[in-house]
């Protein structure tokens, strides 16, 4: 059950934790290229606690886990955010997508 819920506290060291930034980095800005300082800078003039989380959580440990490609991952939450009627985050996410090369046979 672990390895779908982890325990809190999962980043348990700097390296470890430094580690995850870069990944969760990584991650987001093969999604937003260009815009992604504008992300973060926007995130961080309200809330650097919710800019970390979001690279730590969502990008990192969530988009960054293994098992789905980020092209089959970005086309998941397109389908999700299509439904949900989210436009502003499902264009971001179709940019993303179209960024990993998905075409839109996918």
């Amino acid at each position: 059950m672990n390895e779908f819920f982890p325990k809190k506290n999962t980043v348990t060291n700097n390296d470890t934790k430094l580690g995850t930034i870069k990944n969760g980095t990584q991650t987001c800005k093969k999604i937003y290229g260009n815009k992604f300082d504008k992300l973060i800078n926007n995130i961080k003039s309200f809330s650097p606690e919710l800019a970390d989380w979001l690279i730590i959580e969502g990008y990192s440990k969530v988009l960054s886990r293994k098992g789905l490609t980020l092209a089959e991952r970005e086309l998941s939450i397109i389908s999700i955010l299509t439904v949900q009627k989210y436009g502003s985050q499902l264009y971001s996410h179709i940019n993303g997508a179209s960024r990993q090369k998905v075409s839109e046979k996918k």
